[in-house]
């Protein structure tokens, strides 16, 4: 069979306004829609192929999240948010989906670098596909695979659809770091556009952290692979905040691990929500807006995005919080199950306040204190990402877990231990006769940044000593 003929650069029509670079200049083969006639000038030459669809499994793409950007400098500007419609949201996702051409087994994209056969769908989502694909060429220098993922070109300059741009322009700025520094992010192989659909070719991953959890009894991952989870997933969230980008959809269902001999390297992914939180050029804030619709997933959000307002680092990390607690304690996020926004902040703030430890009694003493640092960062607070790791470490020393050892999922996992010690190490009081009294103190470094110090003192020496003197329990406004 001769190689499948292409569309040549001249022929394409020109790139929306919203499309990705320079990619307008590509050479690409347009598929057809699946259910119209082909036509000559929507044809696809497709190369058909007999073998397997491929074992690997990757990530889904994430459905949750409103817009990515909000307009700013309009005359009419409204004090009160106006949040997205549900069913609007709902019916621009079903429109997208219909409007979107399905990709068939052996159909070739011509990329900026190279070409590549379609060898499988692996997911949709509401805004895009995501394809199983392969370098056509065999004498091609390139991955023998790789996830392709796409988005339906428009001319309409809707935020919703300009998630890819967004991912495009994150993972450009990984390539020039050191191997250190994006070790838990995907490489991009490729990008380009059809008169259809705009994609980025990038590796392939495996199975998300939320499906492996998933498929496990009772949901229950070991202390272990808890705590190695935490560390990983915390170094991405430091690395993406030190780009000058605030991820805002953090969750199991983001995060995915590695193929083949790198089952053990956790990857974040997702960015098309994400949002610069410092001007561009410099290391200078943006000044928060005074509202913002809400976006996210509902789970995970943080209490800001609850409350409407602009997020900054300490956001990403409350989110990442609610992800460690699920880590080790699946069922600690006791408001998972429940779908109305009021009673889901209600219960966040109920347990930052501290009148929730009876649902959290599985949880570490070490991770009760990230969560009373976080309580006292604000939107301009630079968080101490090592304090946090230094916190996950002390738990695994104080447990005797061996961060060295493998995860759940791979060939070479230790057998499954007892969860915990719970003889006066668990929940946030060490036992019946001597329970603690945590509490916050807000004081000065040398810098004059606030920090948190936790404190536990018995209840017997709480009765004596004096009160914080300042124990704020709603950090949810921005200063």
């Amino acid at each position: 069979m001769g190689d499948p003929k292409e569309r040549n650069a001249g022929s394409a029509p020109k790139t929306p306004r919203n499309n990705m670079d320079e990619s307008k200049s590509n050479s690409v083969a347009k598929p057809r829609k699946k259910g119209t006639e082909k036509t000559k000038s929507q044809a696809v030459r497709s190369k058909r192929s007999k073998g397997p669809d491929g074992g690997e499994s990757t990530k889904s793409k994430s459905e949750s999240g409103d817009s990515a950007t909000e307009k700013g400098g309009t005359p009419k500007k409204k004090k009160n948010v106006v949040e997205f419609n549900h069913e609007e949201r709902k019916q621009h996702k079903l429109l997208t989906a219909a409007e979107r051409p399905k990709l068939d087994r052996g159909d070739i994209v011509v990329g900026m670098k190279m070409k590549f056969e379609v060898m499988s769908l692996l997911g949709s989502g509401g805004f895009g596909d995501v394809y199983k694909v392969r370098p056509s060429d065999s004498n091609e220098s390139g991955p023998d695979v790789a996830a392709m993922k796409t988005e339906l070109q428009t001319d309409n300059n809707h935020p919703m659809m300009n998630r890819l741009k967004i991912e495009l322009e994150i993972m450009r700025m990984f390539e020039g770091l050191p191997a250190e520094r994006k070790s838990h992010f995907t490489e991009m192989y490729d990008r380009g556009a059809t008169p259809s659909f705009k994609f980025i070719v990038m590796e392939l991953v495996g199975s998300s952290i939320y499906n492996l959890q998933k498929a496990l009894p009772k949901r229950e991952f070991s202390l272990t692979t808890a705590l190695k989870l935490g560390l990983q997933t915390l170094a991405a969230v430091d690395d993406m905040h030190q780009l000058g980008y605030l991820h805002r959809d953090i969750k199991p269902h983001n995060y995915s691990i590695g193929v083949k001999n790198k089952t053990n390297v956790i990857y974040m992914l997702d960015f098309g929500i994400a949002r610069r939180y410092v001007k561009k050029g410099s290391k200078v804030l943006r000044v928060p807006r005074e509202t913002v619709k809400f976006l996210g997933t509902l789970k995970y959000a943080s209490r800001s995005c609850h409350h409407s307002k602009e997020q900054s680092r300490k956001d990403d990390l409350e989110s990442w919080f609610y992800m460690m607690l699920e880590f080790v304690d699946f069922h600690s996020v006791f408001w998972g199950m429940i779908k109305d926004r009021r009673q889901v902040i209600q219960a966040k703030e109920k347990m930052f306040a501290g009148e929730c430890n009876n649902k959290l009694e599985n949880i570490p003493p070490e991770v009760f204190k990230i969560m009373l640092y976080l309580d006292g960062l604000t939107f301009t607070s630079a968080p101490d990402y090592e304090y946090i790791k230094a916190l996950l470490s002390q738990c695994a020393k104080v447990n005797e877990v061996q961060l060295a050892d493998a995860f759940d999922w791979e060939d070479n996992a230790p057998k499954k231990k007892k969860r915990y010690k719970k003889k006066k190490r668990f929940g946030l009081f060490g036992g019946p006769d001597e329970k603690a009294l945590l509490y916050k103190e807000r004081c000065k470094d040398n810098g004059g940044e606030s920090k948190v110090a936790v404190t536990a003192i018995s209840m017997k020496e709480a009765t004596t000593s004096k009160s914080p003197a300042n124990n704020d329990k709603d950090k949810d406004t921005d200063e």
